[in-house]
């Protein structure tokens, strides 16, 4: 039995979301943790209210390993 995996490199981390209440209008909305690292200011999509979002060190630790995981897993099928 052949298996072919196709299509573009693992991105695990770039796929997590994680939902967020709007502190104002409690409007849920779904973020990537990617852009929450990269960005912890995020805007509510229905009233645009700004929000500072704080991530514990589990979040943290826990796009680390998903990085890791890209990488080990993009590495055995020999993608970039």
């Amino acid at each position: 039995m052949k298996i072919t995996i196709t299509g573009t490199p693992s991105n695990f981390a770039k796929s997590v979301k994680a939902p967020i209440t709007c502190t104002k209008c409690k409007h849920k909305d779904e973020h990537r943790l990617i852009d929450l690292k990269n960005n912890p200011l995020v805007r509510c999509s229905k009233c645009d209210n700004k929000m500072q979002i704080q991530s514990d060190p589990s979040v943290q630790k826990a796009l680390s390993e998903l990085e890791a995981l890209d990488k080990q897993f993009n590495n055995l099928l020999g993608r970039k």
